[in-house]
């Protein structure tokens, strides 16, 4: 592999699927050919001296007001660290601002660079015309671009780039389903889970995920299945509005907020779940779910999911095979579905060991980085 300098905003200790996709692609390149430019976090020095390759942190983006443009911190970064680490390649997480950044740098330094994209970094610019064009620039510039899903690389064609560009890099899926009992078990009785038919969503609490949709389908299901709570795994700005919306359903006793939690305890809150649904949808500033790693995840522990049929979700989602697909404003048919997999026990047991045989079979990340390699070094 050629030395190879890949510059993201999100990356672990960050939490995210973004951060975690990336984390688990670049453990498949050579550490002796990888450096990773990335911002500071909470936990950042303890977590990189874990890594076999070397990891930079630094501000990428300037919040100084007099700093024009705001990736200009990141030029002058990325041309030390070229000529210190003999650099080669450049892989881009983020289209702006970092693919702005890195389009500059390849023009003067005459180095390929790789873009990666994740559906709303693709949607969300579309908006204003000034950052729509930045983003058009930096995607023509780029030597080949990486699509989360075939809905972003459809919306990455829309803009004009050539289909022969682009190549759909689903994330995989590397979750550790050995659960310890005791952790298991003292959420259970935390949360006085036992006997209940849990529910579970694990996402960032924003207006997108759909939470308060299934809040809605829970107050519509209390007669159907009164041993139903929903459980929710995530932290975010939504968190009251979520709140206020179990009271007014009169749900408050149902659901469980869990909050952020770490990756072992994540991983029990899957082993403890009945059924695992996020139903997200597009808001009107095009915000969207690319593809929806959690319902990987999921399926790793051989849980049916429930999805909105929306952005990437029925790429994560194999309708009737994996799980089932609804409309993510319409709570009527989110209830449905929730109560079709509580009603027909065997049916879904199908789904989930589908999507476990799925998730083994075609979601290996060492798949996904021999074929960057690949791509990238051939390109």
């Amino acid at each position: 592999m050629k030395r190879t300098l890949f510059v993201t905003l999100d990356f672990p200790p960050r939490r995210g699927g973004v951060a975690r996709y990336y984390d688990n692609l670049v453990k498949g390149f050579p550490a002796e050919d990888l450096v990773v430019l990335a911002p500071p976090e909470a936990g950042s020095e303890q977590w990189d001296a874990k890594q076999s390759y070397k990891i930079i942190r630094a501000k990428l983006v300037s919040r100084i007001p007099w700093i024009w443009p705001r990736w200009l911190p990141t030029v002058f970064l990325l041309l030390r660290i070229i000529d210190e680490e003999k650099i080669q390649s450049i892989h881009v997480g983020q289209v702006l601002p970092l693919g702005t950044a890195a389009a500059f740098v390849s023009g003067l330094k005459r180095l390929p660079f790789f873009i990666y994209t994740h559906g709303l970094d693709v949607t969300l610019p579309q908006a204003q015309p000034r950052k729509k064009g930045l983003m058009k620039d930096a995607l023509k510039r780029a030597r080949l671009l990486f699509a989360n899903s075939l809905y972003t690389k459809k919306e990455i064609i829309s803009l004009g780039l050539p289909d022969r560009k682009i190549e759909v890099l689903t994330p995989g899926c590397e979750i550790n389903t050995e659960i310890d009992p005791d952790l298991a078990q003292n959420i259970k009785t935390r949360y006085q889970l036992e006997g209940r038919w849990i529910l579970l969503t694990v996402g960032r609490l924003e207006e997108r995920k759909g939470h308060d949709q299934i809040i809605r389908a829970v107050s519509r299901l209390r007669a159907l299945i009164p041993h139903l709570t929903y459980c929710i795994v995530g932290e975010g700005p939504d968190d009251q509005r979520l709140r206020a919306i179990a009271k007014e359903e009169k749900v408050a006793d149902r659901v469980v907020f869990a909050g952020s939690v770490a990756d072992e305890e994540l991983s029990a809150w899957y082993s403890l779940a009945s059924v695992f649904i996020m139903v997200p949808r597009v808001l009107a500033n095009r915000d969207v779910e690319g593809f929806g790693i959690v319902y990987l995840e999921a399926g790793a522990f051989a849980l049916p999911v429930i999805g909105g049929r929306s952005g990437g979700v029925s790429e994560a989602i194999l309708e009737r095979e994996t799980g089932l697909l609804v409309d993510p404003y319409n709570v009527h048919e989110i209830a449905g579905a929730i109560g079709r997999l509580h009603e027909e026990p065997d049916f879904a047991t199908k789904l989930g060991q589908k999507g476990k045989e799925r998730v083994r079979r075609d979601f290996r990340w060492p798949d996904r980085s021999r074929r960057v390699i690949q791509l990238t070094e051939n390109s």
